[in-house]
């Protein structure tokens, strides 16, 4: 018998968005500001640093009520990709079901950015499906990498731009980003309900 590992629920999709639009979403990202990216649960007064121990990150978040129409644009166009990409992962793993796309924001990792271990479930904000689009491959370091909580073993993601990688949010799915050690590394998350 072959036992069912962490990969196996680990779906990964490429040439998500055609590559000039791709293009075009990174010189937006080059224009964004950007805002130092907390944990759950940690505190959000932003007068407050973060110990910055688990995650060291800047995150830009869009809408589809904010002032800026390019952030409405390019939240629109991600949602309806990534809602594709959701409904895919729900018929290839027909016992997984999303109603709704809860979040999507942008990240930015600078040299020495990582975030540790960890996983996106939470009992204040629960969770269905992650997601992590892969926008650029033009630095050093920042790999997606998986943890299987049995054997301990690492199942790093090839870094490949216009890739979507989709698994349960649940805790058996630790994951980290390796720290950055050049260039900057783009990325959106997104997670659905």
């Amino acid at each position: 018998e072959s036992a069912l590992e962490i990969t196996s629920f680990v779906r990964v999709t490429d040439n998500v968005l055609p590559f000039p639009v791709l293009g075009k979403f990174i010189e937006y990202l080059n224009l964004c500001d950007f805002t130092e990216a907390k944990t759950i649960g940690e505190s959000q007064d932003l007068n407050v640093p973060s110990e910055k121990t688990y995650r060291n990150a800047e995150i830009y978040p869009f809408t589809q009520d904010n002032k800026s129409l390019s952030n409405v644009h390019w939240n629109n166009l991600l949602c309806a990709h990534f809602m594709k990409a959701y409904q895919e992962y729900c018929t290839f793993y027909k016992h997984f079901d999303v109603k709704q796309i809860i979040d999507v924001s942008a990240l930015r990792y600078k040299k020495g950015c990582y975030y540790k271990v960890h996983t996106d479930h939470h009992c204040d904000i629960p969770r269905t499906l992650s997601l992590i689009y892969l926008c650029n491959n033009d630095y050093k370091g920042g790999e997606l990498v998986f943890h299987d909580p049995v054997d301990s073993s690492t199942h790093p993601i090839e870094v490949r731009p216009n890739r979507v990688i989709i698994w349960p949010s649940n805790s058996l799915f630790p994951h980290e980003v390796k720290e950055v050690t050049k260039g900057i590394r783009y990325s959106v998350v997104s997670w659905a309900l």
